[in-house]
Parts: C-alpha cells; structure tokens; sequence
C-alpha cells in the first residue's frame, strides 16, 4: 500500500477547507462519472460474482456474467458502486479468503465508487429541500451522492489538539488524498490484521425482522394512513438532525448564530413541534 503524499500541495493552498476540499474531490468525481452507466448489485450479485471469479469450471454462468461486467467497466460503458449496506453485508463474511476476493472484485468493478452513507444522504437531501424552496443555488442530488470506498461508511477526519490548526489543516486533507486513492482491499487486509471485524454485532433474523415489520400493522387501516405513519415515524427519529439543519440554515442565510435566538427550551419545543407536524 503505497502513501499518496500531497502535504507539501496542502501547504501551498492553506485556504482552503476541509469541508469545502472534500466537495471538490466529490464533484470532481462526479464528473468523471457523468457519461458511465451506474449498476447497482445487491450482495447476492456480488458473492454470484465472486464464485465465478474464484471457480470458473464450477460456476460457468456466473463466470461469464463476469467477464461481461468487467468488459463494461474497461471500456467505460459502466461502473458498479457499492453503497454502505453492501460493504457491511460483505464484510460480514467470516472466511478470510472469499472476504478478499469479493473485495478484489468491488475495487475491479466499482473503479473505487459508493454512494455516500445514508446519514450523508439524509443530511443532503433536507437541506437541498430547504434551499430549494428558498431559491437558493444547490448542488444537484447526483452531483453529491458519490464519494469513494475508504469514505463508505460516511466522513471522518482527525485532528491533533498539540498541533496548530494550519498544520492539522494540511494533514487532514493530505490524509483525505491518501484515503481517496486507497484499495479497499488494502483497508480490509489492515482491519483484519487488527481483528476489526471480531466484535461486530450479529445481523438481524429473518424473523426478528418481520415482528418489527408487523407490530403496528393493526394501526393503518389505509395505505394513506400508513404512509403517513412511516413519514411521521421519520420525522420523530430525525427531529434532532432536523433542527440543527434549520438552524444551520438559518445562520447561513442570516449570517446570525441560530444559537444566539434560540434557547434550549425553545429548541426542545421545536423538536416537539417538528415531531407532530405529520401525526
């Protein structure tokens, strides 16, 4: 795994953001992603994928499927990201060596892509609803949706509090780089070697799934009803997030702290009110 070394680049450009550099790199993505068609395979496609990659004479079809796929991908026609749902299905994998094809196989045909976390998707998403409406200028959805496999799982950075902020600036986005153009089967490889995969939590059942699929069934008696009970369901979980965008608008567009109006009651009532506005 070579080290991607742009620190000396970060220096030359210190005004710069972090936030605001990581957009670039997203939208510098994204344009290079305009004219590929995006295939989208669930973790069953992914394993058919591997098996034909790994016993061709067995799994003939599925070899073939392959090497149609990967045609696509060298010719530029297609790309095939993963989103966060996939990698954690993947990773889920407790044989060490079908673990890393698969993850040969992503890095081959995603050319590096996902979609960013659903978190990010969320946050994303509410706030272009807003600054829609207010007929402010937005990015559009499929120029931000897309990121690159170390950030999967949504953005994360560091910093060093015995390190001044200019040079905590420039390792952030130099460690960004170096992330931005590493394999991830170079990031498993690591994790595995650091046991990172021994503690996760065990998925859910089949059936545990469907008993919180049917616990509430006897509540709608329309699917307009329903409906509106999984958007009022939402908003009771997101209300937090979904204030502190409003306030965060807020001060963008009145260049006045959300905070300096706004007391902890009054936010806590708020949360309240966005929480009933859909029952």
């Amino acid at each position: 795994m070579e080290f991607t070394n742009t620190i000396d680049y970060h220096r030359k450009n210190p005004d710069v953001s972090l936030s605001e550099y990581y957009r670039m790199l997203r939208l510098e993505l994204s344009s290079s992603l305009s004219t590929k068609k995006k295939i989208y395979l669930d973790t069953k496609f992914w394993v058919l994928l591997r098996n034909g990659s790994m016993n061709p004479n067995v799994y003939k079809q599925e070899y073939y499927l392959l090497q149609l796929a990967l045609k696509l991908v060298e010719n530029g026609t297609c790309i095939f990201p993963i989103s966060e749902d996939v990698f954690i299905e993947v990773t889920r994998q407790t044989d060490k060596e079908t673990l890393l094809n698969t993850v040969k196989l992503i890095d081959s045909l995603s050319q590096g892509v996902s979609t960013i976390s659903h978190d990010e998707r969320i946050e994303f998403e509410v706030m272009h609803f807003i600054y829609s409406h207010l007929k402010q200028d937005v990015y559009l959805p499929q120029e931000m949706v897309w990121t690159k496999l170390s950030y999967t799982m949504g953005f994360s950075s560091f910093s060093h509090e015995y390190i001044a902020d200019s040079e905590n600036l420039v390792i952030q986005k130099a460690f960004t780089d170096h992330m931005w153009s590493i394999a991830l089967v170079d990031q498993i490889k690591k994790m595995l070697k650091n046991r990172a995969f021994d503690d996760l939590p065990k998925p859910p059942t089949a059936e545990n799934i469907n008993l919180g699929q049917f616990a509430h069934a006897n509540e709608a008696s329309s699917f307009k009803q329903m409906f509106m009970n999984e958007v009022s369901g939402w908003i009771d979980f997101y209300k937090d997030l979904l204030c502190e965008l409003m306030e965060h608008c807020y001060s963008n567009l009145s260049n006045n702290p959300a905070s300096s109006c706004l007391t902890k009651q009054e936010r806590d009532k708020n949360r309240q009110e966005i929480s009933f506005a859909y029952l």
